[in-house]
């Protein structure tokens, strides 16, 4: 089943969070955020460039005009999440830098939507970061 998973050419995305068989995922509480963010992980969101993607959008464009509506616009560029975003980042910054040893790493689409891709994390700092993914999620409109 491993190998098939590795090899497949389908769930590429999916693949790319969570690259081995039989990984427990934590979902958040609320419904609406657990959908969201499932989907995130899936590579099958109402985001522009997946809406294009199935024809149901004309464009890839994030509604903001300043670029792809994509997972990493939807984190870290368009200017309607500002506020929520600031505490994201601001949030897992400092996640990084608690447990026994800091963790030096760049803000990525991986590590708010799986943080245990980075060997360096502890489960506490991965369990705090996707707390603080989920409720960017919420604030942001799931």
């Amino acid at each position: 089943m491993a190998l098939r998973w590795h090899q497949s050419l389908t769930g590429r995305v999916t693949h790319s969070y969570i690259p081995f068989v039989g990984s427990n995922i934590t979902l958040p509480r609320l419904r609406c955020s657990a959908i969201s963010y499932t989907r995130l992980l899936l590579g099958d969101t109402t985001l522009n460039v997946h809406m294009e993607r199935m024809g149901l959008a004309e464009s890839r464009n994030c509604q903001c005009g300043m670029g792809i509506d994509d997972e990493h616009d939807f984190f870290f560029e368009c200017p309607y999440h500002h506020k929520f975003r600031q505490l994201l980042v601001e949030s897992v910054h400092d996640i990084l830098l608690t447990g026994r040893k800091p963790v030096a790493s760049n803000l990525s689409v991986s590590l708010v939507l799986a943080p245990w891709t980075i060997k360096s994390l502890s489960r506490r700092q991965c369990k705090d970061i996707l707390e603080t993914t989920f409720k960017y999620i919420q604030q942001a409109g799931c």
